[in-house]
Order: structure tokens, then sequence, then C-alpha cells
């Protein structure tokens, strides 16, 4: 998990995309 929360990345793991 990327600790950028800014980046599209953490829609991917920890919003709508998990």
């Amino acid at each position: 998990m990327s600790s950028r929360h800014e980046s599209t990345d953490y829609l991917t793991v920890c919003g709508p995309g998990a």
C-alpha cells in the first residue's frame, strides 16, 4: 500500500477498487 493518499493508488487499494 502506498503512503501517498493523493495518488490514484489509494482509490485502487483502499477505495471502491478494492
